[in-house]
């Protein structure tokens, strides 16, 4: 995944005072806006937690004065250069800590009140999982809970992503936008990027071996039969007119 903050915005905080706010993409797509002391703090705690053998990549410094626009061009640059490389981060409490500030910043730059809601995720075949969940919880507590549903077995819950589909029923056509991440919101990402958008559950891997183990189970089995007959009618899997005819056989 590849994090960015391609631009800043004048902001104003509920005193009234005005800070520059730093717009973080996630490809392409704007996730959040974040204040400088909100990004310092974060990079307080990862000193704080991290290991002796992982290096912090170095932190725009503190100024004492309002920064000029070549200086906020400056320190926008820095940050994102630092933001690329705590995500890229091999230690798993660095993550566990970006990712938790990441969520909650999502949280808060939409403004988004926390609430009971029912969250519908989609198979490939148009099949509805309605899931009740809590308007801020992130993807893999969504993911575990439509699986369950649906009588995954636990252990092959994640051989599966959630997905944000851009989705046209009616022409039985969609794009692909993008897999949930585990510091997101689905609710949320779904609510606040443009577009007809639905959350659908797709196999996560591109090893065909695992295709083999999950063949051991009728659920997850299903969910391979059905998403392999969806690509092939979009033409994302191609094959010969044999192997077609008797797909064809089997779903009539």
């Amino acid at each position: 995944m590849h994090f960015s903050i391609p631009d800043t915005q004048e902001c104003t905080d509920h005193n009234g005072s005005n800070y520059t706010g730093y717009n973080i993409h996630l490809n392409g797509e704007y996730h959040c806006t974040v204040r400088y002391k909100q990004l310092f703090n974060l990079h307080e705690q990862l000193k704080k937690f991290s290991g002796s053998e992982y290096n912090l990549p170095s932190f725009p410094p503190k100024k004492y004065w309002p920064l000029t626009p070549n200086q906020v061009e400056d320190r926008r640059a820095h940050l994102e250069k630092y933001i690329q490389a705590v995500g890229q981060s091999t230690s798993p409490i660095n993550l566990d800590l970006f990712y938790a500030f990441l969520l909650t910043a999502q949280q808060e730059s939409t403004g988004e009140r926390i609430k009971d809601i029912i969250l519908d995720v989609y198979l490939m075949n148009g099949y509805k999982i309605s899931v009740s969940a809590s308007s801020n919880e992130r993807s893999y507590s969504i993911l575990e809970k439509a699986c369950n549903q649906i009588n995954l077995p636990n252990v092959y819950v994640y051989y599966f992503s959630l997905y944000l589909i851009n989705f046209y029923f009616k022409k039985y056509f969609f794009t692909v936008v993008r897999k949930l991440q585990d510091f997101e919101a689905p609710y949320i990402s779904q609510k606040n990027i443009e577009g007809n958008l639905k959350i659908m559950l797709r196999k996560s891997y591109w090893e065909p071996d695992y295709d083999l183990e999950l063949m051991h189970d009728r659920v997850a089995l299903n969910l391979l039969y059905v998403q392999t007959i969806s690509d092939l009618e979009r033409g994302w899997i191609l094959c010969g007119k044999n192997t077609r005819e008797q797909v064809s056989h089997f779903t009539s």
